[in-house]
C-alpha cells in the first residue's frame, strides 16, 4: 500500500492525534459520504510525529471535495460553521477547571471531564478534519483557478500581485490573533508616552499588563503535546516591534477590521474588473481561511486548557507530563490502577509509536516493534534527488527574493535566522513567526491553500512557496537560493 503524509516531524502528541485520526477515518465518512479514506495512521520517532493516509483514498476524497467546493461551496460551508460551532462549545467545556487546584478534586471527577472532553473532541474534529482535505492538500483546484484569475487581472502591473492577493484573500471577520496585536499596540502606546523603549524597563514598568496578556494569549504558541512557548519575555519582544506604529491608525484598523476588508475587497474587484463569478472564488478562498483559524483557535485553547487534566492524573499515575501526553485519554484510567505497566508503555512511546486506525478496529505499536513495522510502509513523493538544483511548489504570496537557506524546524533553531534569510522548514507554526517575520521568502515542505506559512507570509506581505516536497532536506544551511514565489520555484546558485 502507497501512502501519503499530511504532515511530518511535529510534536503534537498521541492524546491529540489518536482522536484525529479515529475521527478522520471514522466520524468524517459518517457525514461525508464520498470519503474513500478507511484507514489512517500516525508514528512517533523520538516524540516527533508523522501523519498519513493510504495515498488512493485520500487523493480520490480530495478531489471529490474540491469538486464538491465548486460545484455546491454552501454544503462544504455548513460543514465548515459547524466545525467552528463544536469547537467554540468544546473551548467553554474545556474551561470548567481552568486556574482550580486541581488536587482537591477526586479521580472520577477528572476522569468524567477528561472522556466527555474526548467525546465532545472527537464530534468537533469529525468536521474539521474537512479543512485538512481541501486547505493543506496542494492540489487544490480552487486555489489554481483564483491565481490563474489575478495573474490575467493583473498582467499589467505585476508589481501588484501580492497586495491584490492579501486584499482578496484576506479572512472577512477577526481572529483572536487580532486581539492580542491590539493588546500589545496598547502597551507600546503606553510606553512610549512614558519614554520607555528598552525592553528590560518594558518588563519592569508593564509587568503586571505582561503578565495579564500572556496568560490570555500564550496558548496561540501551544504544540499540542506539553508545551506554551510564548511568555511575558515574548510579549515584550512584540511590543517593543509596535513601538514605532502610528497607534490610533492601527488600533482603528483592527477595530474596523471587518469593514475594511469588505471595502478594500470590493475596491480591487471592481478595479480589476471580476466578474460574480470571479469575485466567488475569492470570496470562498477568504472565508476559508477564516474558518479554518477560527476554528483551530478555539479547540487548540481548548486543548491547552484541558491539558492540566490529563497531567494531573498521569502525575497520580506516577506519571511525568510529557508521559501522561504519551497515553491515549482512555488509557489514563487503567494507568491509576497499573501505574507501572503504563508508565513503562509512555517511555516506550517516547522512543516509538505507530497508531494505526481503520473502521473497526485500532492497532498500537510501540518501541521497536513500532519501528521495524514503520519501516514496511512505502509513502509517495519521498524520494529524495539531492543534486537537484531546482524546486518547486505552490506559490503562497508572490514575490521574489535571493538569500542564504536557514533550516528552521522548530523554536530552538530561530537563533540561526538573520534579516533577509530565506526560511525554510518542514511547516511553520505559530511559535516560529518571530523567525517568520526577518525572512526575505518562506519555503516549507508541506501545506496548502490555508496552511499556516501561506496565511500569515500574506499577512506579512513575505514571498512563500509551500507544498515543496523535502525542502528541508535537498536545501542545507547557507545555501544561496533564488525564489521566485510567482512560478513557485526556488533555484539553487
Amino acid at each position: 500500500m502507497l501512502w501519503t503524509k499530511i504532515w511530518t516531524h511535529r510534536p503534537y502528541s498521541p492524546a491529540v492525534m489518536s482522536t484525529v485520526v479515529a475521527a478522520t477515518v471514522r466520524g468524517f465518512s459518517e457525514i461525508v459520504p464520498e470519503s474513500k479514506i478507511r484507514m489512517g495512521a500516525t508514528y512517533w520517532d523520538g516524540g516527533m510525529e508523522d501523519y498519513f493516509y493510504p495515498t488512493e483514498g485520500l487523493e480520490q476524497t480530495v478531489r471529490s471535495l474540491n469538486e464538491e467546493m465548486i460545484k455546491n461551496p454552501e454544503r462544504i460551508f455548513s460543514f465548515f460553521e459547524a466545525a467552528l460551532e463544536k469547537a467554540k462549545k468544546l473551548n467553554e467545556f474545556s474551561m470548567k477547571y481552568k486556574g482550580k487546584g486541581l488536587s482537591t478534586f477526586s479521580d472520577e471527577e477528572l476522569l468524567s471531564h477528561l472522556k466527555e472532553f474526548s467525546k465532545r473532541f472527537y464530534d468537533t474534529y469529525q468536521n474539521a478534519t474537512l479543512m485538512i482535505m481541501l486547505g493543506y492538500q496542494p492540489e487544490t483546484p480552487l486555489y489554481f483557478q483564483m491565481m490563474e484569475i489575478l495573474r490575467k487581472r493583473a498582467e499589467s502591473e505585476p508589481e501588484k500581485f501580492a497586495e491584490y492577493l492579501l486584499i482578496l484573500t484576506r479572512p472577512p471577520k477577526r481572529l483572536k490573533t487580532q486581539a492580542q496585536e491590539r493588546r500589545a499596540l496598547e502597551i507600546a502606546r503606553e510606553a512610549k508616552k512614558k519614554g520607555l523603549l528598552e525592553g528590560e524597563k518594558i518588563a519592569f514598568v508593564f509587568a503586571g499588563e505582561l503578565k495579564s496578556i500572556a496568560e490570555e494569549f500564550k496558548w496561540l504558541s501551544y504544540d499540542f503535546c506539553i508545551s506554551a512557548g510564548w511568555d511575558e519575555g515574548h510579549y515584550v519582544g512584540l511590543v517593543m516591534e509596535k513601538l514605532g506604529a502610528k497607534f490610533e491608525d492601527e488600533i482603528s484598523l483592527i477595530d474596523n477590521y471587518e469593514e475594511r476588508v469588505r471595502e478594500d475587497f470590493d475596491a480591487i474587484s471592481k478595479k480589476l474588473g471580476l466578474n460574480k463569478a470571479e469575485i466567488s472564488i475569492f470570496d470562498h478562498v477568504g472565508q476559508m481561511g477564516y474558518y479554518k483559524w477560527a476554528r483551530e483557535h478555539e479547540f487548540q485553547q481548548a486543548i491547552f486548557n484541558n491539558l492540566p487534566i490529563q497531567v494531573e492524573l498521569g502525575k497520580r499515575a506516577g506519571l511525568a507530563p510529557k508521559e501522561a501526553m504519551f497515553l491515549l485519554p482512555e488509557e489514563i484510567e487503567l494507568a491509576l490502577s497499573e501505574p507501572q505497566k503504563f508508565k513503562e508503555k509512555a517511555l516506550l512511546r517516547l522512543k516509538n509509536m505507530l497508531y494505526i486506525a481503520d473502521g473497526q478496529k485500532t492497532i498500537i505499536l510501540e518501541g521497536e516493534e513500532a519501528k521495524r513495522e514503520y519501516s514496511k510502509y512505502i509513502f509517495s513523493r519521498e524520494k529524495i534527488d539531492i543534486s537537484q538544483t531546482e524546486l518547486k511548489g505552490m506559490p503562497a504570496c508572490a514575490g521574489f527574493a535571493r538569500g542564504k537557506v536557514r533550516i528552521i524546524n522548530t523554536s530552538a533553531e530561530m537563533h540561526k535566522m538573520q534579516k533577509g534569510d530565506i526560511l525554510v522548514s518542514a511547516a511553520t507554526m505559530p511559535d516560529l513567526v518571530p523567525a517568520m517575520k526577518k525572512a526575505a521568502a518562506i519555503i516549507t515542505n508541506e501545506g496548502g491553500i490555508m496552511c499556516h506559512a501561506a496565511i500569515v507570509s500574506r499577512e506579512l506581505g513575505i514571498p512563500c512557496i509551500v507544498g515543496v516536497r523535502n525542502a528541508n532536506k535537498i536545501l542545507k544551511d547557507g545555501d544561496e537560493v533564488e525564489v521566485d514565489a510567482a512560478k513557485g520555484t526556488i533555484k539553487k546558485k
